[in-house]
């Protein structure tokens, strides 16, 4: 049978208690001292930054802030996609979805809708298939602004395409117009798959005007 002092000696461990506790004293010193010797900034991959352009966005700056998170925590829950938010422009609707990239845990992918699509649209057999490949391996895909400018027919293929890639996964879509609306822009096939998730409307008045500078010169006093 093997000894107390041949095992201690095995696994280079002193045979004393006292200088087995000095031992782990001065372990537990060691991972100290490399750990404040750490960095306390995070990876670079560890969480998205806000998207450029709105690196100022802050839930504190929403109305009903508890209530809308709630709600996408919700359709996280669910699987409820994908999650279109629409309103008139400057009720916040792109700050919001910056605000859930940013919290968003695996690097997600942030878009212009009307862009990519036309990228996509006019792009190279390669080209498409490197965006679909792409837009399939998001953990996310945030789609901004859809519908700012009329879909030619191949747009369209590359939004019907881009809805069944991303069934039943994280998508989330921004836009100007009512589901409704949207019916006088898109084909009934795409605007079905766009509303068989959830939808987040913001009706409130826009937050941009009246905060540029404002300068009158002439006329009267």
């Amino acid at each position: 049978m093997t000894s107390n002092i041949e095992r201690h000696e095995e696994l280079g461990l002193p045979e004393d208690a006292d200088a087995t506790r000095l031992c782990v004293r001065e372990a537990v010193l060691r991972i100290k001292s490399k750990l404040a010797n750490r960095t306390e900034e995070p990876e670079e991959e560890e969480r998205p930054r806000l998207p450029e352009g709105y690196e100022e966005s802050s839930w504190q700056a929403v109305d009903e802030a508890d209530k809308i998170r709630e709600f996408v925590r919700d359709v996280c829950r669910r699987k409820s996609w994908p999650l279109y938010i629409h309103g008139k422009p400057g009720v916040g609707k792109t700050s919001i979805a910056a605000l859930i990239y940013a919290a968003w845990t695996v690097q997600p992918l942030w878009l212009r809708a009307d862009t990519t699509l036309k990228d996509i649209a006019y792009g190279t057999a390669e080209e498409v298939k490197t965006w679909r490949k792409k837009l399939k391996g998001a953990s996310c895909v945030f789609f901004d602004d859809l519908g700012v400018q009329a879909p030619t027919p191949q747009m369209l293929v590359a939004l019907f395409d881009l809805l069944e890639d991303r069934k039943g996964r994280p998508l989330v879509i921004t836009g100007n117009h009512t589901l409704q609306s949207l019916l006088q822009i898109y084909e009934p096939r795409i605007v079905s798959r766009l509303s068989a998730g959830a939808t987040l409307w913001l009706d409130g008045n826009d937050q941009r005007r009246g905060q540029g500078d404002r300068l009158k010169i002439g006329g009267n006093k």
